[in-house]
């Protein structure tokens, strides 16, 4: 049996062993979720992110002051955001397929592992490769998680733990 190592680095190797093994699948195109929903709540994080670095305060941020945010701040987002928005976009009005291939930063975004025995492994692997989506970060990956909460500004702390209560 080959064994093979990747390097959280290699993103395209990432994705075809991914897609080779049937262990992730499109948000979108799984069954049972509200995809638009979930895609909204990681372009919000990824705003939560880019606020941080700007220093803009968030302390009692409700979502739809982030949601404003993005529109006001758009051009500052990054790729991460405008891709999911472009799929967010397709889920809710149809039109063309986004193309996000795995070299596009919000392609691991995108995804969730499929119905199987490693399924918890592939997601923590997947929040390791979307580290802005703190929620799948907090249920996923916990070491992770409270390793990069360590670094945070005081706002996005208090965003997040105020998001993680309320869910």
């Amino acid at each position: 049996m080959q064994q093979s190592l990747f390097d959280t680095k290699d993103r395209n190797q990432i994705a075809k062993f991914l897609e080779y093994n049937d262990l992730a699948e499109p948000i979108v195109k799984a069954r049972g979720i509200d995809a638009a929903s979930i895609l909204r709540q990681k372009m919000d994080f990824i705003v939560v992110d880019v606020a941080q670095e700007s220093g803009i305060d968030l302390i009692e941020a409700t979502r739809r002051d982030i949601r404003a945010l993005a529109r006001r701040h758009a051009q500052d987002l990054p790729d991460e955001f405008h891709g999911l928005a472009d799929l967010l976009r397709w889920a809710e009005e149809g039109g063309k397929w986004p193309r996000i291939t795995s070299d596009h930063p919000a392609y691991f975004y995108t995804l969730r592992s499929a119905d199987h025995a490693d399924r918890d492994l592939v997601n923590m692997l997947l929040s390791q490769l979307s580290p802005k989506d703190v929620r799948q970060l907090f249920i996923c990956h916990k070491e992770l998680f409270y390793q990069l909460y360590a670094g945070w500004h005081e706002t996005k702390k208090s965003y997040v733990a105020d998001f993680l209560d309320r869910e």
